[in-house]
Order: structure tokens, then C-alpha cells, then sequence
């Protein structure tokens, strides 16, 4: 991702460990909107310095989105252990996946059913074409949702999109 000064981006450094070199490269743990004021190259990592709720932090490039929403959204399928389909959108499956099978924050229908596993994921440019796609999968029937999971009938085509 280019970034630039002055661009606005959201910053999310909640997100797991970076180490290099033995070193946590994450010393502030926080989310919120900024301004791009720096930008550095330093070996394999990339680093910007983000203006955040009125402190300059020294932020990973990977922690940085442009959008705030992310930069992808996914369609992505979960199959449950009774057998039954999930069908959600989010901007990082494996978040929700964790979230459906070991928090409060996944669906109520999963709650019941699980653990869940992740059978399907497709990528979208924007929340509303995921959205969107979501809503066709869902009406689709169980055989036609299948063969796009297997892969013998691809989504696109079966969507026009």
C-alpha cells in the first residue's frame, strides 16, 4: 500500500505480535483514525508515524488501512457441525471464525451449532458488493450453494458479476 503525508487512514494495532529480531515492534496497542506525518523503511519492516487522537505514534505499515472498514471484505461461508451453512461478510475470516466458535460476538444461529469450520471465502472491493453477494448466497439453494463451495460452479458467473 502507497501511503503518503497528510493521507487519512485508520490505524488497528490490536491485532496479534510483530516481532523482528527478538523485539515486540508494537508498543502501542490501540485503534482510532489518523493522519499520515512520516514514513520510514528500516530493513524488512515498514514503519509510518500516524498522528492519532492528538499523539504521534510510530505505527506498522500492516496495521494501516486506508479504509477504515479494511481494505477487503469477504464472503465467507461457515459449515457447522450439525452440517448446516453460515453465510457472513467481514474484512478477516479468521477473526470471525474465532469469533463465531470461542466468543460472544459470533451469529446466534452458530452459538448452537458448534464448531464451525470455514468452507468457502471470496474476495470483494467494497462492503456493499459483498453485502450484496451475501444476500443472493443466502437465496440460493443448498445444491447450488455446493457447487460453488466445491468449486465446480464459480460464483462470479452464478451472480453476473
Amino acid at each position: 500500500m502507497k501511503l503518503k503525508v497528510g493521507d487519512f487512514v485508520f490505524v488497528d494495532s490490536t491485532r496479534g505480535t510483530a516481532n523482528y529480531q527478538g523485539m515486540s515492534l508494537r508498543d502501542w496497542q490501540g485503534k482510532g483514525y489518523g493522519v499520515i506525518t512520516a514514513a520510514e523503511d528500516c530493513e524488512e519492516v515498514s514503519f509510518a508515524q500516524v498522528l492519532v487522537s492528538g499523539e504521534l505514534r510510530w505505527v506498522l505499515i500492516e496495521d494501516i488501512s486506508k479504509d477504515p472498514m479494511g481494505d477487503n471484505w469477504y464472503l465467507y461461508v461457515l459449515e457447522c457441525v450439525d452440517g448446516t451453512f453460515y453465510t457472513g461478510i467481514t474484512t478477516n475470516v479468521n477473526r470471525r471464525l474465532h469469533e463465531h466458535n470461542n466468543t460472544s460476538r459470533g451469529a446466534k444461529y452458530t452459538k448452537a451449532r458448534r464448531p464451525t469450520r470455514v468452507v468457502y471465502c471470496h474476495p470483494f472491493d467494497s462492503r456493499s458488493t459483498a453485502a450484496k453477494a451475501e444476500y443472493r448466497f443466502r437465496k440460493l439453494s443448498r445444491d447450488k450453494k455446493q457447487k460453488i463451495i466445491q468449486g465446480t460452479a464459480d460464483i462470479s458467473t452464478v451472480f453476473k458479476l
